[in-house]
């Protein structure tokens, strides 16, 4: 059976809290974040998504630290670079830490977290473990638009 995903163009989405998944999984040079090909391909859908007045979260990974924390694998270079092709500020948390920042987001502002492999339960084969580290994500969030770019290297 196939299924047909609707455009986020197609759906009133005007003041919603939308979850990106990005495929930001690549280096980036802080020096010239605007030549990276995955922040090219993300750019025309988070700033989409913030003139529609949305508190946009983008989620993503980099690398596959499974489950440990290492500055190498971070996003933070993601979240800066976003932050300078967009031309706006950006707000960076981890998943765990991220319900009241997202509760209390205003409308029209963009939240990076941080390397969602960063959580163990990311990589374990239990849904209900992963379920229980997006819960809060699920509770807060209107819309999830998949927005990943794939390139064979």
């Amino acid at each position: 059976m196939l299924y047909s995903l609707k455009s986020i163009e197609k759906v009133n989405i005007e003041g919603k809290t939308v979850i990106v998944r990005s495929g930001l999984n690549t280096v980036i040079d802080p020096e010239h974040p605007e030549n990276n090909i995955y922040l090219k391909a993300s750019t025309p859908t988070v700033k989409f998504l913030l003139e529609k007045k949305c508190k946009v979260i983008v989620l993503a990974h980099y690398g596959n630290p499974i489950g440990e924390i290492r500055d190498s694998l971070s996003l933070m270079d993601a979240r800066f670079g976003l932050s300078h092709t967009l031309n706006s500020l950006t707000k960076f948390v981890t998943v765990a830490n991220s319900f009241n920042s997202i509760k209390f987001m205003n409308p029209g502002e963009l939240l990076i977290l941080e390397n969602i492999r960063f959580n163990k339960e990311e990589e374990d084969k239990n849904s209900e473990s992963i379920e229980a580290v997006l819960a809060n994500l699920v509770k807060l969030s209107d819309v999830f638009v998949l927005d990943t770019l794939n390139i064979d290297d």
